[in-house]
């Protein structure tokens, strides 16, 4: 991982900071104070620089080393988040959602993405699917109408990730599906995909034990 942060990091100070909020979505930060990219991850703000990345508050303050819950921004968050910034596209959203497995190289590695994001989400609320909205709407998802329970959280501005449960009776176990707009692949690659999805699923296990 540290190899793959060093690659991400000489790629984005290749790139022309002027050019990523038309093509990201994404605030550029350029004053006597500082300057870069203010970029929303999984309901968490970012000020990305050349030279570092650091958590923000609602407001777009620093968040002193301490009272942020985790110390630093994690080596797999900057990852993400600089392969966001680099690979976009500028692609709009279609509107057409698409399965894991319609992602190139999502139907090679689906059974992967059953076990890092399908058996987590559903051993959190596959038997307990009262507490999946309280955890969404925590994690900034908007419900949506699919299945029994539904959430869609926009994990990066130009990400929205639908997360869909079926509750399951006597006859059928429960189960969920995920799905994306068929963009997606223009922003991340596939092995982000699902290390993004593998967040949000953390990301909503944190929020039911708050």
């Amino acid at each position: 991982m540290e190899e793959a942060l060093r690659v991400a990091i000489e790629k984005f100070k290749n790139i022309s900071f002027e050019s990523i909020p038309a093509k990201c979505g994404v605030n550029l930060k350029d004053d006597s104070a500082r300057r870069g990219v203010e970029i929303k991850y999984l309901a968490r703000w970012y000020l990305v620089s050349p030279d570092n990345i650091t958590y923000l508050d609602r407001l777009g303050n620093f968040i002193p080393t301490g009272l942020e819950e985790k110390k630093q921004v994690s080596e797999r968050e900057k990852i993400i988040i600089l392969h966001y910034l680099t690979l976009s596209k500028r692609t709009p959203l279609s509107g057409k959602l698409i399965d894991f497995r319609e992602i190139p190289g999502g139907n090679m590695y689906y059974s992967v993405f059953e076990v890092r994001v399908h058996q987590p989400f559903l051993a959190l609320f596959g038997r307990k699917a009262s507490l999946f909205p309280e955890a969404s709407r925590a994690l900034e998802g908007e419900k949506i109408d699919f299945g029994d329970i539904a959430f869609k959280f926009m994990v990066l501005p130009r990400i929205p990730i639908n997360f869909i449960l079926h509750e399951g009776d006597e006859e059928f176990p429960p189960a969920c599906k995920v799905l994306f707009d068929s963009s997606i692949s223009d922003y991340l690659p596939t092995e982000d995909i699902v290390i993004v999805c593998e967040d949000v699923v953390r990301e909503l296990e944190s929020r039911t034990q708050t």
